[in-house]
């Protein structure tokens, strides 16, 4: 992770995590920054598999200068990385009332306390929710998950309980947004989805040509633009 000024003057700022090999922070969405200016980051499976817990397989709370404050990783982080199951391809989830939650490829996902991430196995809750690649969106405490199997609505109780809301369709997959009343997502094959944000029923469809697998529509005005493989696609909400 590197930080830099945004007038481009003085030093870069870093932080690499501290493990002999891979780590990565790549999740698409990128961290995510609470109020404070702390930067919440998903890490991706390091080589180790025995010993101390390296900081992969993670979500880390950095300083807004990049110093490490604190960090979760699963009980059975060393299997992940093993067989490449770890937190590193969804970026964190920030929710009200002090709440994270992470997801990433081993269908597992994790409520975390922001001001305690916990250490290893240190979750307020673990739920069996999806695999998922990309970034989530949020309203309230309402999260739409880009799940592997189709998107999905997590809703974060009173009771600071996680609970499955619907399921989108499997091929509904792409990291959402939302606006209004309306999440917006995409398919592999490149076609927008616009899904009813209470029940997860498709208003309408449009193709807009071949995407990444990690494209990200963007909402401006009462237009959606999607990044696809020859250029930008915008599509007019009416």
């Amino acid at each position: 992770m590197v930080a830099s000024r945004t007038d481009g003057q003085g030093p870069l700022l870093s932080y690499q995590v501290p493990t002999t090999r891979e780590g990565g922070i790549w999740a698409a969405s990128g961290p995510a920054i609470d109020s404070n200016g702390r930067l919440f980051v998903s890490v991706g499976n390091g080589e180790t598999t025995q010993g101390d817990w390296d900081h992969s397989d993670s979500v880390l709370r950095l300083s807004p200068t990049l110093q490490f404050e604190d960090g979760f990783a699963p009980t059975q982080w060393q299997q992940d990385n093993a067989t490449d199951a770890d937190l590193g391809s969804m970026g964190p989830v920030l929710l009200p009332g002090g709440w994270v939650y992470a997801d990433g490829k081993s269908g597992l996902g994790y409520l975390l306390r922001a001001d305690a991430l916990g250490g290893v196995g240190g979750q307020a809750q673990v739920i069996s929710i999806c695999s998922s690649y990309g970034g989530a969106a949020t309203v309230g405490s309402q999260m739409f998950l880009p799940c592997t199997d189709g998107l999905r609505q997590v809703l974060l109780g009173s009771d600071h309980r996680l609970t499955l809301g619907w399921h989108a369709p499997g091929q509904v997959s792409g990291s959402p947004i939302v606006g209004g009343h309306t999440v917006y997502s995409l398919d592999p094959n490149g076609t927008l989805y616009a899904l009813n944000s209470q029940t997860g029923t498709a208003i309408t469809t449009i193709s807009v040509g071949s995407t990444s697998r990690f494209a990200t529509p963007t909402l401006s005005g009462n237009h959606v633009f999607v990044g696809t493989m020859t250029g930008v696609a915008a599509v007019t909400i009416s």
